[in-house]
C-alpha cells in the first residue's frame, strides 16, 4: 500500500514540477521538498546514495549549463529511486530530450533551451516502473 501511495504522490509532484518548468522555467523548492518527504514513505538507507546521481547535473549547473532546480529535482528523486534507477531515469530523460531537440531543430529550424523537468519526469517514470 505504501508503494502505491509513494508512486502516486511522486508522479504527481513530478508532473507539477514539469508544468512549472514549462510555464515559468522554475521548479519550486516546495516540490523538491515534497519529493524528499515522499521518499520517507518507503525509506531504505541504500536509496540515499541516489543523491549522488545529481553530481553531473551539479557540475553542469556550476558551469552555467542548467538551472539549480533541475539539480535539486534529480537529487530529491534519487532518494525515491536509488542510485541506479536515478541514473537510468536521467539517461532516459536526456535521450528523449535529445530526440525532441534534434527533431525540433531539423523541423522548425530554431534552437532554444528546453526545460528539463518534463523529460526527467518521463525518465523517472520509466525508471520507477522498471
Amino acid at each position: 500500500m505504501k508503494e502505491e501511495l509513494q508512486a502516486v504522490v511522486f508522479f504527481s509532484l513530478l508532473l507539477v514540477a514539469a508544468i512549472s518548468d514549462l510555464r515559468r522555467r522554475i521548479i519550486p523548492d516546495s516540490i523538491n521538498l515534497g519529493i524528499v518527504l515522499t521518499a520517507l514513505l518507503c525509506f531504505s538507507p541504500v536509496k540515499v546514495l541516489g543523491v549522488f546521481a545529481a553530481l553531473p547535473f551539479l557540475v553542469a549547473a556550476l558551469k552555467g549549463g542548467m538551472g539549480g532546480g533541475d539539480v535539486k529535482l534529480v537529487a530529491a528523486s534519487g532518494l525515491v529511486l536509488g542510485f541506479y534507477k536515478t541514473l537510468f531515469g536521467c539517461v532516459t530523460g536526456l535521450c528523449i530530450l535529445f530526440i525532441f531537440a534534434a527533431g525540433g531543430v531539423s523541423v522548425w529550424r530554431h534552437r532554444r533551451a528546453y526545460p528539463m523537468a518534463p523529460f526527467l519526469m518521463a525518465g523517472f517514470l520509466a525508471a520507477y516502473l522498471v
